[in-house]
């Protein structure tokens, strides 16, 4: 019939792409995440030394405000339209994460823990900006609760460790 090993071996490779489109582990353009000892890495790579949890950078946020920082925590939440920002909890204390789309990671990631890097802001989000975070969560809130103070990291690179 003419088909050697070689083309059923690259047919193969085809079907198994084909399958790979649905790999949860992708972003919404198409990226994988880099294997690294500490995790499953998108973003840029970064030491994983001097982690801290939530809740010691929220003890020390006036002294960390500006400061690249290395946090790890649970992701609760992330943004199903295309994965540019996630939110780490901690109990009641939260970090929003964003990406300033310099990198994406998977919209279905939820649920696992991460360690992050990037620079740790402490800042007021408008309303308006509540509104938007609120659209584009996978669990919009009933109602927007205005704070004073919220967090925000600028991620450079983010390891999801499970």
């Amino acid at each position: 019939n003419g088909v050697s090993a070689q083309d059923h071996g690259d047919h193969q490779k085809t079907s198994d792409e084909t399958t790979l489109s649905d790999d949860p582990t992708l972003t919404k353009d198409g990226v994988a995440g880099v294997t690294t000892e500490d995790g499953l890495l998108y973003g840029a790579d970064f030491k994983s030394a001097d982690v801290m949890t939530l809740s010691e950078v929220l003890a020390s946020s006036e002294k960390l405000d500006g400061q690249i920082i290395t946090v790890k925590g649970y992701i609760s939440d992330v943004c199903a339209k295309a994965g540019c920002w996630f939110v780490m909890t901690e109990n009641d204390n939260t970090i929003r994460v964003v990406t300033m789309h310099e990198f994406l990671v998977p919209t279905g990631f939820a649920g696992k823990n991460a360690i992050i890097s990037g620079k740790f802001k402490v800042r007021e989000f408008s309303e308006d900006e509540e509104k938007h975070y609120n659209e584009e969560s996978a669990n919009p809130k009933e109602e927007i609760v205005a704070r004073d103070k919220t967090y925000e990291i600028e991620a450079t690179g983010i390891k999801f460790v499970d």
